[in-house]
């Protein structure tokens, strides 16, 4: 849902939330997720600033890994989940634009 006029000029924070295929091992792909993917995901962003990668605890989560970056702007981010899916991951991409109150970085 987009509410409001999205603000270009206002800085990228994002959530990728990221599901193992379900022949994986999920411990091998979360290894090579964050050798191969997390910087691709960095790649996909313009100029960004900070990555937070959390792996999820618990018995049978939605998601095996939450990646958040806080970057400039979006430069490939639907390309990059796609290629993840394309290898049986399911990909979820949540990017805030716009903000009801003032955030340190704007």
């Amino acid at each position: 849902v987009v509410m409001g006029a999205e603000n270009q000029g206002a800085g990228l924070l994002l959530a990728a939330l990221v599901k193992a295929p379900a022949d994986a091992d999920t411990a091998d792909y979360l290894e090579a997720y964050e050798a191969r993917q997390i910087p691709a995901l960095l790649d996909a962003t313009k100029t960004p600033r900070w990555c937070l990668q959390n792996r999820a605890m618990g018995p049978s989560p939605a998601f095996d890994a939450v990646t958040q970056i806080h970057a400039e702007a979006d430069a490939g981010l639907a390309d990059w989940a796609a290629a993840l899916e394309v290898e049986g991951a399911r990909v979820v991409v949540v990017a805030v634009t716009e903000h009801e109150t003032e955030t340190p970085w704007n």
